[in-house]
C-alpha cells in the first residue's frame, strides 16, 4: 500500500496491524504524528515498512521485531527517541534498516548488527554513542551511515 506524499495527518491507526497479509506499507512524507502503534508488529506478511519523514515520536516498539518477513524498515527523519531495540536484530531477512535523523540514544547493540542479510544500516543524525560492536565492523555491512551522532 503506497500512501506516500498524500498530506495524511493524525495518528497511525492501531487497526492497521490487522492487515496481516499486507506486504508493503509506505506512508512516508506525510504529516503523521504520535507513536508508532505496537500493533504494526502483527503484520506478519510485511516485507517493507516505510514511515519516514513524518512527525512520529517515542520509542520504536519492540513488537516490530515480530515482523519476521521484513526486509526493509525506514523510520528516518521523525522524532523517534529512546534506544534502538536490540530485538530488531532478530529479524533474519532484514536487509535495510534506516533510523537516521531522529533523537535516538544509547549504543548500537551487537544484536542489532547480527543479521547476516543486513546490507544497509543508517543511524546518522541521532544521539548515539560508541562504535559498531566488534566483531561487526563497517566492512561487514556494505553500506553504513553513522555520522553526525552527538551525545
Amino acid at each position: 500500500m503506497n500512501l506516500r506524499q498524500n498530506a495524511l495527518a493524525g495518528v497511525i491507526p492501531a487497526e492497521m496491524g490487522q492487515l496481516t497479509k499486507l506486504e508493503h506499507l509506505d506512508i512516508a512524507d506525510n504529516r503523521l504524528v504520535g507513536r508508532v502503534p505496537p500493533e504494526l508488529g502483527q503484520m506478519q506478511a510485511q516485507q517493507a515498512l516505510d514511515l519516514s519523514r513524518n512527525y512520529l515520536v517515542g520509542e520504536i516498539p519492540v513488537e516490530l521485531s515480530g515482523l519476521t518477513a521484513l526486509e526493509r524498515m525506514s523510520l528516518n527523519s521523525n522524532v523517534q527517541a529512546g534506544t534502538i531495540p536490540e530485538s530488531l536484530g532478530d529479524i533474519e531477512g532484514l536487509r535495510e534498516l534506516k533510523l537516521g535523523n531522529n533523537r535516538m540514544t544509547g549504543t548500537i547493540s551487537v544484536d542489532l548488527t547480527g543479521p547476516e542479510s543486513l546490507a544497509e544500516l543508517q543511524v546518522s543524525g541521532n544521539r548515539l554513542t560508541g562504535c559498531l560492536p566488534w566483531p561487526t565492523a563497517d566492512e561487514d555491512i556494505p553500506k553504513v551511515d553513522k555520522d553526525w551522532n552527538t551525545a
